[in-house]
């Protein structure tokens, strides 16, 4: 099929829409992690500024006795 120059342009015009759409997605996406990022809340800020442990005392522990012996 000979390439007209009518075909050229369609191809070239079909591309730009295929990258103007990628582009805004990527951006979407990005803005969305970047949202994601900031409602993040790091372990070590945890540990080290508000003092809360990693671990506790055990579960069962705190179980009345009559459930410590199904478990």
């Amino acid at each position: 099929m000979p390439c007209t120059e009518a075909y050229k342009e369609h191809i070239e015009y079909t591309f730009n829409a295929f990258c103007r759409v990628v582009i805004h997605y990527a951006a979407i996406n990005a803005w969305r992690d970047r949202d994601r990022r900031q409602r993040e809340i790091s372990f070590e800020y945890l540990a080290e500024e508000k003092f809360y442990p990693f671990s506790t005392k055990s579960l069962r522990d705190g179980l009345p006795r009559l459930w410590r012996s199904f478990s």
